[in-house]
C-alpha cells in the first residue's frame, strides 16, 4: 500500500522495492551463502553484502531503487495488521515518525473518518458504499449475516432445509446467504440459526447446503442430524 501511493504520487518507476517485509527472505539466503562460504572457509564480497543487506532490511521499512537514487523510509510508530492485511479498527494501520497516516480495513485502504466512526456504522450505511473494496471489507467487519437480516433481504427459497435469501448491489455481485438452524440445541433449550455465504448462482436452499458440503441437491438427504 505504501508502494502503491508512492509510486502514485510522485510518479517515480522503481526497478526494486523491498523493506522491511522482506528481511526474513534475505536474512535466510544471507545465512545460506554465509554458511556455504564458511563449509569452504572464505568469506566473498557476496557474503558481506547480503550480511549488510539483511541488516539494513530489518532497520528500515521500505527500500527503493531506482536508476539512480535510493529511497529509504524509516521504520513506522506504528503497525497493524490482522492475520493476513495492514488492518487497524481503533486508528491508522500505519502511522510513520513524520505523521503521515495510512488507515486501512482488512487491507483495503479507508479514510480516517470511516475507522472513527465504524461504531455508528449500519446496514443501510454499507449499502449504500461506492467503492466495491470498502463495502465488503465493511460487510466483514460488520458480519454479513447481521448486515443480511438488518437490510431484511429478498427471500429466493425456504424449505424444510432452511431459507435462502439475497441482497443484490448494482456494482457487484449479490450477496446469497442460506440460513440453517442448529439440530443441537443450546443450554437453554433453544436452537440457534446460522447464516452461511453460498455463490449468486444458488436457486434453492437445499442446493445452496448441498453446496456448503460439496454435493448436489440431489445428494442431499442426511438421514440423522447432529
Amino acid at each position: 500500500l505504501i508502494e502503491q501511493a508512492f509510486l502514485r504520487d510522485v510518479n517515480i518507476d522503481l526497478g526494486l522495492w523491498w523493506g522491511i517485509w522482506t528481511a526474513g527472505f534475505i536474512s535466510f539466503h544471507a545465512k545460506l551463502i554465509e554458511a556455504l562460504d564458511l563449509a569452504q572457509e572464505r568469506d566473498t564480497s557476496l557474503t558481506r553484502a547480503c550480511r549488510l543487506y539483511s541488516e539494513l532490511a530489518e532497520k528500515t521499512f521500505c527500500i527503493g531503487f531506482s536508476k539512480n537514487d535510493c529511497y529509504v523510509c524509516e521504520p513506522p510508530s506504528i503497525l497493524s495488521f490482522n492475520e493476513q492485511a495492514l488492518h487497524s479498527t481503533s486508528g491508522p494501520a500505519i502511522k510513520l515518525k513524520d505523521g503521515s497516516e495510512l488507515y486501512a480495513l482488512y487491507g483495503v485502504p479507508v479514510y480516517r473518518e470511516l475507522i472513527e466512526g465504524l461504531d455508528d456504522i449500519n446496514a443501510r450505511f454499507i449499502y449504500g458504499a461506492g467503492n466495491v473494496e470498502i463495502r465488503r471489507a465493511l460487510m466483514k467487519f460488520y458480519g454479513e449475516d447481521r448486515f443480511l437480516k438488518e437490510l431484511v433481504a429478498r427471500v429466493l427459497d425456504t424449505d424444510d432445509t432452511g431459507t435462502l435469501y439475497m441482497v443484490e448491489f448494482d456494482n457487484d455481485e449479490p450477496l446469497v446467504m442460506v440460513k440453517v438452524r442448529n439440530s443441537t440445541p443450546e443450554p437453554d433449550g433453544t436452537f440457534k440459526d446460522y447464516f452461511l455465504r453460498v455463490p449468486p448462482f444458488m436457486q434453492s436452499a437445499r442446493e445452496a447446503i448441498a453446496w456448503t458440503f460439496g454435493l448436489e441437491k440431489e445428494q442431499y438427504e442426511p438421514v440423522v442430524e447432529t
